[in-house]
């Protein structure tokens, strides 16, 4: 009997003669603006004497091991040769595996129980270990593929009820795996395939075809169909670096995609795939099949050219994140409506007890939350659909000294006006008409000693309002309007010096005196470290060298960046916020609005506050929310990129 090497040397040969026919094809449709070649003559395939529902080779540098899972016979894990090293009894329909610097990490689907069992395999000594096993909800489990991610190592798990689960499975600190999100994907996923060097997740859909997807945490959960054939009954997906492969369950008919070409080829008749997996060998691709029909793995070597093209990153992708990477330490609760919703915060101190600060936070949709320090919802008021806020303090109101909170407000155009309690209970207060058409960004404060709200529109324009407590009620006047080129939102006033700078989304950080001549000026643009949109800005000073740092929200590639907020105003670099898995508490992404402070906010902010929307809300998934991060977190940031330049 020819072992599995021997195997793939007799394939080569016989996949090298289909491979000369398959070269002549026609154009077929599948893939939008990709050739599609239909290969002329069926591939040479090999029946293994294998019992079997999935055969993968355990493919690493320094070992090869075939595993097998089987419905009947249980989990098994032979040499090259076919010589037995470990075994399992449970029966299982499919699984995964990536190699760890612990050894090899095995994700296996029961039969019998719908749950996944985790194993460990140690490549030297051969020993099989379970680790964890991950029971099955009100839905059955049906597909599983695991995601490895620098240290970390994730499961993406789909249910009968067409939501997906992803699982942290294993990660620095990390006892027990946890469930970072779940999303919806629709009935008839029966396999799914991570392509660990784009990021990026495909399923296959019975019903349509194959979906792509990124496999990271924070990325938008938007899937995009790669691979439609009419008629075609899709079951199965496996990838290589840049590519998958995928068959029709009714037709005879296997598929390589990538970003150049999708080709075609024909199997022989009667060939049912259920399941498959893939790996290269030397300059080969290879696909292991289970064909359903003999209830046999079956055997093909695919044309050598198939292993020298790939294909692009999902458009989700993020670019590779930058090495400074921070926790958050705490976060609020949920905005109570779905979708993009919340938006902008703002810091209240209490000069009373720091440690009673409040978060104000927009929800875009319909009003504006109050939270605690430790990220409960203590009030929210329905205003309207409020966008930005900011925060004036000290404002002579009828001779008592009152904190006034202004946010911008798109339900009438108008700045909505609050007043904040020295308790920190925050209460409507009138509105200030605006003559702006789509009412955007906000920022308030007090330059030189007049109390100021500077208002901006979708369409470019500002406009700068001084506040009103003359009459009965809080009001503005009017002092200036000015504009940009194109959209604007975040801005922040530097009170001590009297600047505004502000953001163009698309181009990058404006400055502009509030005193004097204006002298707009545009003094940091969008380039690969900073990248579109230029959203929440905050002011923050650096504990060691007293400098005040402009932070500001890098929404493009979901990190934030620091400017000096003097002349030259260097970049000194970026962080991004990343997920802690211990805590419970998820990374950032596509920040909208932040806002800081470095006055001491009792023991558990003894430095200060960063505080900056989360785009994507999961661990577990939820409506978006705000994360908090101390300012010594902030302030080591500041410290290393110092030491850096």
């Amino acid at each position: 009997m020819m072992n599995l090497l021997q195997r793939i040397t007799c394939q080569f040969w016989l996949a090298l003669v289909a491979g000369l026919f398959a070269s002549f094809g026609v154009v077929n449709a599948g893939v939008a603006g990709l050739p599609t070649s239909t290969a002329m003559a069926p591939l040479a395939v090999d029946t293994l004497a294998i019992k079997a529902n999935q055969l993968s080779l355990i493919n690493t540098p320094t070992y090869r091991f075939a595993l097998e899972l089987s419905e009947t016979v249980g989990m098994t894990i032979k040499t090259d040769e076919g010589g037995l090293l470990a075994t399992h009894p449970q029966r299982y329909q499919m699984g995964d595996w990536r190699a760890t610097k612990d050894g090899i990490v095995i994700a296996a689907l029961a039969l019998n129980t719908s749950s996944i069992d985790t194993f460990l395999f140690n490549p030297d000594t051969h020993q099989l270990q379970q680790l964890t096993s991950w029971p099955a909800s009100a839905a059955d489990q049906e597909a599983l593929c695991l995601y490895q991610h620098g240290e970390q190592l994730d499961m993406f798990v789909a249910e009968a009820g067409g939501q997906m689960k992803h699982i942290a499975l294993m990660a620095p600190a990390l006892q027990t795996p946890v469930q970072v999100r779940q999303f919806s994907t629709g009935p008839g996923i029966k396999a799914c395939a991570v392509d660990d060097s784009q990021h990026t997740l495909y399923l296959a859909d019975e019903n349509a075809g194959i979906w792509q997807l990124s496999a990271l945490a924070e990325a938008e959960e938007k899937r995009t169909l790669v691979w439609h054939e009419p008629g075609a009954s899709i079951e199965s997906v496996a990838v290589q670096p840049g590519a998958f492969i995928t068959a029709d369950t009714t037709s005879n008919r296997l598929w390589y995609v990538n970003s150049q070409q999708a080709r075609e080829f024909t199997l022989p008749p009667g060939i049912q795939v259920e399941g498959l997996s893939t790996y290269q060998h030397g300059n080969r691709l290879y696909v292991n099949l289970y064909d359903d029909a003999s209830a046999t793995i079956k055997q093909i070597a695919l044309p050598s050219e198939l292993s020298q093209t790939s294909m692009p990153a999902s458009p989700a992708v993020v670019p590779p994140l930058p090495d400074i990477l921070i926790t958050a330490d705490a976060e609020t609760a949920p905005v109570a409506r779905v979708g993009d919703a919340a938006d902008d915060p703002a810091i209240w101190i209490n000069p009373l007890n720091p440690a009673q600060s409040r978060i104000l936070g927009t929800d875009k949709k319909q009003g504006l939350d109050v939270f605690s320090l430790s990220g409960q919802r203590l009030q929210h008021l329905p205003v309207g659909r409020v966008n930005n806020v900011d925060i004036i303090y000290n404002v002579n109101v009828a001779g008592k000294q009152v904190d006034i909170a202004a946010a911008s407000n798109r339900s009438d155009n108008s700045i909505q006006l609050f007043t904040i309690t020295p308790q920190g209970r925050v209460s409507a207060a009138g509105r200030i008409a605006t003559s702006l058409s789509d009412v955007y960004g906000l920022c308030a404060g007090r330059p030189g000693a007049q109390a100021q709200i500077i208002v901006n529109s979708t369409d470019g324009r500002f406009e700068r309002f001084a506040l009103d407590v003359s009459g009965s009620s809080l009001n503005g006047i009017h002092l200036e309007s000015f504009s940009l080129p194109s959209q604007p939102e975040g801005c922040v006033i530097d009170d001590e010096r009297e600047i505004l700078f502000y953001g163009e989304e698309q181009a990058g950080v404006w400055r502009r005196n509030l005193n004097g001549p204006a002298k707009p000026s545009l003094i940091a643009q969008v380039n690969q470290q900073v990248q579109a949109d230029i959203e929440g800005m905050a002011l923050f000073d650096h504990a060691g060298s007293g400098q005040r740092y402009l932070i500001v929200s890098s929404q493009g590639n979901h990190r934030y960046a620091i400017y000096q907020s003097r002349a030259p105003y260097t970049l000194l670099g970026t962080f991004a916020v990343t997920a802690d898995l211990t805590k419970g508490i998820d990374g950032v992404s596509e920040t909208d609005g932040l806002a800081a402070t470095s006055a001491p906010l009792g023991k558990h902010y003894p430095a200060g506050l960063l505080v900056v929307q989360d785009g994507h809300n999961v661990l577990p998934s939820a409506n978006q929310n705000f994360k908090l991060i101390s300012g010594v977190r902030l302030n080591a940031v500041i410290e290393q990129l110092l030491a850096e330049h």
